[in-house]
């Protein structure tokens, strides 16, 4: 499986309702392994399916997702920054203080493309992270 095919994959089982933990463990298992080839939407796909899906993402993985995240910043879209954020503060996720920053850069360079349901997320999830003053 390539990353686009896991965070697909585990989408479709979020949206249906789907819980197999032995298919989401090996789709976390390989998601861990390409890692280094996962893209912006990629990324924030598979948080906000496992999150939806009520899955503590293992160590390893979260980890390796926010320094993919970190790498790939100047990639992400508007809607993927809103959907990253959201879906870190819903897993009560502290953030690393350079892919906060990153996140942020992101959000002011794409400020243009949010949609009003993007920026409440976006905000939401900086106030849960602590900021109060996201400039």
């Amino acid at each position: 499986f390539k990353p686009q095919d896991v965070s697909i994959l585990i989408l479709g089982l979020s949206r249906m309702g789907i819980l197999d933990a032995g298919l989401v463990a090996a789709m976390q298992g390989r998601a861990r392994e390409t890692a280094g080839d996962f893209e912006a939407q990629e990324i924030a796909q598979l948080m906000s399916a496992l999150a939806i899906m009520g899955i503590r993402l293992e160590p390893d993985l979260l980890a390796a997702m926010q320094g993919r995240a970190r790498e790939t910043a100047s990639d992400f879209e508007a809607q993927e920054v809103a959907q990253l954020m959201s879906t870190l503060a819903m897993m009560s996720i502290r953030l690393a203080p350079d892919l906060l920053a990153a996140m942020q850069a992101r959000a002011t360079v794409t400020a243009g493309a949010f949609l009003p349901r993007d920026v409440v997320l976006l905000l939401m999830s900086l106030a849960s992270a602590g900021v109060t003053n996201p400039d």
